[in-house]
């Protein structure tokens, strides 16, 4: 094809995005077509060849290394415009077209700026300008290589959104700087997460049923509290910045600082400086039945392991578990085995029972077993405060019960000895900084242990753990909890963090996507739905984004 003066030139480009990139003598900034390049490119190999020659009597290791980094990323982007000269030389781009009712007329080719994993470069293209109603024109080169308008190759910012994943986005800005020599900035990286985020809840949801699943299958649920802005912080955030003074040492930056701000106030007890807004984390895996050496049947497991998180309320984490276990095949009229661990919230447990009537039929919602054994420890100080071998039989003895089923013994054993304990009120505490104590009702002793046996008699449905045992199902919910900490705590809930719902829900959805193994199968169902929406939309798709996607609103949401 005629390519009416399209040369392409690799450029270190002049961009607030882009910092540490080679400059244009050092990548070579004459134009070039694909022939020239295929040309260039042979060269630059022969000259590293003989480069590399003469290194070897005198350079190290280390030396070599760096200077080896510099031409690999400087022969890919010679390579990537060789790719581009070929692709848009080979393109047969017509002098008009139609799409519906839109007439197009083929322009000149246009420069771009692409910033790929080896350094920004550009290229040019021919351009469909249209000719009537409203809206723009396209570039059939990018919507035919699945290019945004962003300006970023996909490859770059699902590498910086995938650090982004697993630290703060400067410090994933900095990491990916140290490995590529540039990075997007932070707002960038912020912006790609929002966007990716976009499709990370429905990709994992539609994910699809594993070929080998086993045959029971096992939801565990557990909730953390991220750490939220509350509206008075995103005001301050927000609104104008107090003009500041020159200062003669840096050594009263703190002082300045301070004056600015004014006196801080101090909470009032009961006010939680962490404004957390719960997220729910869903473990989702199967059991496969097998037999062991001397004939019985065992669980093995876990197969087919995924997590995932739910921002919103507890019904809706639960309705969200429905949907996944049908996914997987367990509807709740396949006759097959589910069973489901929670900590004993009542507002699981209460949705469980609407969303999953056959798993309390069947007794499998189970109390996490551990959780029921702290509730054992904490009337075992109230009895025994003072005597640590006491205390321990007595907690034995209670386990042995609970994991005998012997529920009613358990319970009788810890009402009998109420009488044991004192029903005086506690003194109120002195705010020793005030000088004076809020009047606040609190347990007595013998009210505390009356508040453990109902607890533990009000989940005595959930506590079957001899038949669970003989069935080799689970007893606790030790997965989710770790996840909970993993997916959660190590991302979200770090000092001096404050985030906006609706900006961390992405997040947490790229995370599962992360931690489930699926993250280039992600990446590349999002550049294919791009690509139809290019299709489609006759104009080139964006994917960086400052507008969060909405909260998803299940059915009847409590």
């Amino acid at each position: 094809m005629h390519l009416e003066g399209a040369a392409m030139t690799i450029v270190a480009l002049n961009v607030a995005d882009v910092k540490g990139v080679p400059t244009a003598d050092q990548v070579g900034s004459q134009p070039q077509t694909s022939a020239e390049a295929e040309r260039e490119i042979r060269q630059r190999l022969d000259a590293l060849i003989t480069d590399i020659r003469k290194r070897s009597t005198a350079d190290t290791v280390l030396t070599v290394e760096r200077f080896l980094f510099a031409e690999v990323l400087l022969l890919g982007r010679l390579l990537l415009q060789f790719f581009l000269s070929l692709a848009h030389e080979a393109l047969d781009v017509p002098g008009s077209s139609r799409r519906g009712r839109a007439r197009f007329e083929r322009q000149g080719p246009k420069g771009r700026a692409l910033r790929t994993v080896f350094g920004p470069l550009r290229y040019v293209r021919f351009y469909m300008h249209k000719k009537n109603g409203k809206g723009g024109g396209y570039f059939p080169l990018d919507e035919k290589l699945g290019l945004t308008a962003d300006g970023f190759s996909l490859q770059v910012l699902s590498w910086a959104t995938q650090l982004g994943t697993k630290m703060s986005y400067a410090a994933a800005a900095m990491v990916l700087r140290g490995f590529i020599g540039w990075s997007p900035s932070t707002k960038s990286i912020e912006k790609a997460v929002l966007g990716l985020g976009g499709y990370a809840e429905e990709y994992l949801d539609g994910l699809p049923r594993p070929a080998d699943d086993g045959e029971v299958l096992i939801l565990q649920f557990d909730g953390k509290g991220i750490p939220t802005a509350t509206a008075a912080e995103l005001d301050k955030r927000r609104g104008e910045r107090p003009e500041r003074t020159s200062l003669k040492s840096a050594r009263h930056r703190g002082r300045e600082k301070r004056r600015r701000r004014g006196p801080k106030t101090r909470r009032a007890r009961g006010d939680k400086s962490k404004n957390a807004r719960v997220s729910h984390v869903i473990v989702l895996y199967t059991l496969r039945r097998h037999r062991d050496e001397n004939g019985c049947e065992v669980l093995i497991g876990p197969v087919n392991k995924r997590v995932y998180v739910s921002p919103g309320t507890k019904k809706q984490a639960i309705q969200r578990g429905r949907r996944l276990a049908d996914r997987r095949g367990f509807t709740a009229d396949s006759g097959k085995d589910v069973q489901i661990l929670t900590d004993g919230d009542v507002g699981y447990a209460d949705a469980i029972g609407e969303y999953f009537p056959e798993v309390v039929a069947k007794g499998r919602h189970t109390l996490d077993m551990l959780h029921a054994v702290e509730y054992l420890w904490e009337a075992a100080y109230l009895l025994e405060p003072d005597d640590q071998a006491t205390r321990a039989n007595w907690v034995a003895e209670r386990k042995s019960e609970l994991c005998t089923d012997a529920l009613d013994e358990m319970l009788d054993a810890m009402r009998s000895r109420l009488d044991e304990l004192s029903d005086d009120e506690p003194p109120v505490k002195v705010d020793s900084r005030k000088g004076k104590g809020r009047p606040r009702k609190r347990k007595t002793p013998r009210q505390k242990l009356r508040g453990i046996i109902a607890y533990l008699e009000t989940r005595t449905h959930m506590m079957n753990y001899q038949q669970l045992g003989r069935e080799d199902l689970e007893w606790a919910t030790g997965i989710v909890e770790g996840a909970v900490n993993y997916v959660l705590g190590q991302r979200f809930d770090e000092g001096g963090m404050r985030w906006i719902r609706e900006r961390s829900a992405p997040l947490a959805h790229l995370r599962c996507v992360e931690i489930n193994g699926c993250w280039d199968d992600f990446i590349g169902s999002v550049n294919n739905r791009l690509m139809t929406q290019a299709r489609r939309s006759k104009s080139p798709p964006r994917l960086l984004t400052n507008v969060p996607p909405p909260l998803p609103a299940y059915d009847a949401a409590a």
